[in-house]
């Protein structure tokens, strides 16, 4: 790793570090808690392969006071993914433009005896959908 890389590195750490937003919600009549931690990336430029990178993601974790039964979490996340390169609109470049995106959610929670999940994945290439899924699992608790 060169020292530009490392540098870039370390200012990329640097930078996520200030994007990472934790608040915490208390609803005081049903004694609900709830802690929203968002992360946002920004968009990053790849000059190298004039690629470009953005991220975004937000995690709710939810609980009432006396009643761990209650505690869930919903996870929304986003990532996008582009090439703009001006010589890929030349002819006979071998070079493509292409924008892709993923989006995620997925909800966790429980009762007395399973645990509970629900996600759903999306892909779009090129602002076309070309994936969706979406999926729930029943896990019985095992006196956890």
């Amino acid at each position: 790793m060169t020292l530009k890389e490392i540098h870039f590195y370390i200012n990329m750490c640097v930078w996520l570090f200030f994007l990472n937003i934790r608040n915490l919600e208390i609803a005081q009549l049903s004694d609900e808690y709830n802690l929203i931690v968002s992360l946002d990336a920004g968009c990053v430029v790849l000059k190298d392969t004039s690629t470009v990178y953005d991220e975004t993601n937000i995690e709710t974790f939810t609980i009432k006071e006396g009643e761990p039964n209650s505690a869930k979490v919903a996870i929304q996340g986003q990532v996008t993914m582009k090439k703009d390169d001006e010589t890929a609109d030349k002819e006979d470049s071998g070079l493509d433009q292409w924008d892709t995106r993923v989006q995620a959610s997925s909800n966790m929670w429980c009762d007395e005896e399973f645990f509970y999940l629900k996600s759903q994945l999306t892909a779009w290439h090129n602002n076309e959908a070309c994936f969706d899924k979406t999926w729930t699992k029943k896990i019985e608790r095992f006196h956890v």
